[in-house]
């Protein structure tokens, strides 16, 4: 009965057999037709019209068939990727009930890291990202935004934005950048350069939790340039965060990865946020 519902075998409107009728028919259970009957009118494919019966209901529009199509590619595409499904219906459910936010505040203890938390989620959100330090956040931070924070700075910032939309932060070096470190050879030289010195305890534990003390690790810093440039060629992997990779691969460097912050979850939840309306 769906597939012809949905076939156009049966238009909208026609009239579908009593259950009795359509089970002697089938030679199946009242129950079973009872229990398909109910789901088909959960879903929206039939309508029931007090004594009347059963009917077969007009097709959802091209736009929502559309939609659903869309979202179900998307969740198709998360759960191969590794999202857990209650993680996905818990983020869509709380996307629904958010409000739209002008623009998407990065706040941490130095304007640096936060300078460049804001330049990697600049690059897949749709809200204008700016930054600023914690001592810069106030009560007079608009409504209309949304403070992104690491997981210590929180009670700081809801306390100083009172208020403020504050979503957490979590941090989680990208999978190819584990790919490449797990690929060298014992003993090889791992170059880390970044924006801000708070990234370099979070790639050390990273590569030390990867490959433990088999691998040399020297971190430098963005501005110190005279120094890395000569060191990321004799690196058998250099590892820069967002705002370094491009002044690295002007070098004409070859073994060089993107060292990406924001975990995928974090990025997840905060791309439900788009600007207003114009």
């Amino acid at each position: 009965m769906y597939t012809r519902a949905v076939g156009g075998v049966l238009a909208p409107g026609a009239p579908l057999p009593s259950v009795r009728a359509l089970a002697r028919s089938l030679k199946l259970s009242t129950r079973t037709v009872g229990d398909a009957y109910r789901c088909l009118e959960a879903t929206g494919r039939v309508v029931a019209r007090p004594g009347a019966g059963l009917f077969v209901a007009s097709p959802p529009t091209a736009t929502a068939v559309d939609a659903e199509a869309a979202c179900a590619r998307a969740l198709d595409e998360l759960v191969r990727q590794g999202h857990s499904r209650q993680r996905l219906v818990a983020a869509a459910q709380e996307w629904a009930g958010r409000p739209a936010v002008r623009r998407l505040v990065v706040a941490d203890t130095t304007l640096a890291m936060a300078e460049l938390i804001a330049a990697e989620l600049a690059q897949g959100l749709r809200v204008p990202v700016v930054a600023r330090t914690l001592d810069d956040l106030d009560p007079s931070t608009s409504c209309d935004d949304l403070i992104a924070t690491l997981p210590y700075h929180r009670a700081v910032v809801e306390r100083r934005a009172a208020g403020t939309q504050v979503e957490t932060l979590h941090l989680a070096a990208a999978p190819t950048c584990e790919r490449a470190l797990r690929a060298l050879p014992d003993d090889s030289l791992v170059l880390v350069l970044t924006h801000a010195h708070a990234v370099v305890p979070f790639a050390r534990a990273f590569v030390h939790g990867l490959r433990g003390d088999e691998l040399t690790l020297l971190s430098l810093e963005r501005r110190e340039r005279q120094r890395w440039a000569g060191a990321a060629h004799a690196a058998a992997l250099v590892l820069a965060d967002v705002l370094t990779l491009p002044e690295v691969r002007a070098e004409g460097l070859t073994n060089a990865v993107e060292l990406r912050l924001v975990s995928p979850d974090s990025l997840a939840a905060l791309a439900g946020f788009t600007p207003p309306e114009r």
